[in-house]
């Protein structure tokens, strides 16, 4: 799901960016710390699904 789609149910998006992190958001030779990417992303995609079912 792109900006597009947050725009066109009138969400705000929210970006989470980890430039050092790889495409399973994992971070080399730092597993606490992707343990800490992943639960960051977790919560913020909870909080998006969250507010899906108060749109509308």
């Amino acid at each position: 799901m792109g900006l597009g789609f947050c725009a066109a149910w009138g969400l705000a998006p929210d970006v989470l960016e980890v430039p050092s992190a790889d495409h399973g958001l994992e971070l080399p030779d730092d597993p606490v710390g992707s343990v800490e990417v992943l639960r960051q992303a977790v919560s913020r995609l909870d909080r998006f699904v969250g507010s899906l079912g108060r749109k509308g």
